[in-house]
């Protein structure tokens, strides 16, 4: 599976660098450039990623602060044309760090020590998660995870279905509860609904089917549902 990535940096020349680089890597799938930090606050109040290309000075927001407030569950390569900040990048946990100007190699290195810390968290993950906590009706219910058959919203709650055909209202959101589930087996296909992979019988490019229940494939969601079942 590839990395889902963005990059973030006030300079369009530094961002049609990276986009070019990825472009040729494999590994990585660069979903969207930023140059305004607003536009970038937006896009990760309702999309999942898993790395951001992020560079440190920039006008409206340091990028140290804006990944500290935005994006501390997600993994960071810093870029910068200032090596003076590599100590702080690394205090924050970076993945790398990238000194403008940097070429196809010193990239792909980056994006490879990503790809491995990526690995080992899915691994941690997947162990952790084969119950998660979920809240309903007052009280704390410990939930299998392999029992969950898809989740539909309801405004500021969830409905989870289950494979013994009951369900669990939850007063959560869909982001919260995706943060809940293993990312490798939970899709979201709308916005109205996340799947359990294990359990689609049948998919077309419109829709996808578990047991009887048609569900629609939202087209911004598309191509991610696509790129998943394909390796499954």
């Amino acid at each position: 599976m590839k990395l889902k990535c963005v990059a973030i940096d006030d300079e369009p020349l530094a961002l049609a660098v990276i986009e070019s680089f990825c472009k040729e890597h494999e590994d990585v799938n660069l979903i969207k450039c930023f140059t305004d930090i607003e536009e970038a606050i937006l896009f990760f109040e309702t999309n999942q990623l898993d790395l951001i290309f992020l560079d440190i000075q920039m006008p409206d927001l340091n990028g140290f602060e804006f990944y500290k407030k935005y994006g501390l569950d997600k993994m960071v390569i810093f870029t910068t044309a200032f090596s003076e900040y590599a100590n702080e990048g690394f205090n924050v946990n970076a993945v790398d760090y990238l000194l403008k100007p940097f070429n196809y190699e010193r990239f792909s290195i980056a994006c490879k020590k990503a790809l491995r810390v990526f690995a080992s968290k899915q691994d941690t993950h997947q162990k952790e998660l084969t119950y998660i906590t979920i809240k309903s009706e007052y009280k704390m219910i410990n939930l299998a995870v392999d029992r969950i058959m898809y989740i539909e919203s309801k405004d500021d709650y969830v409905k989870i279905y289950l494979s013994d055909g009951k369900f669990i209202m939850s007063k959560i959101t869909t982001k919260s509860m995706m943060d809940k589930l293993p990312s490798s087996v939970f899709i979201r296909i709308h916005r109205s609904y996340v799947v359990n992979i294990h359990f689609v019988r049948s998919i077309s490019s419109t829709s996808l089917m578990i047991e009887n229940k048609e569900f629609p494939i939202g087209k911004k969601f598309k191509e991610d549902v696509q790129q998943i079942m394909k390796g499954n």
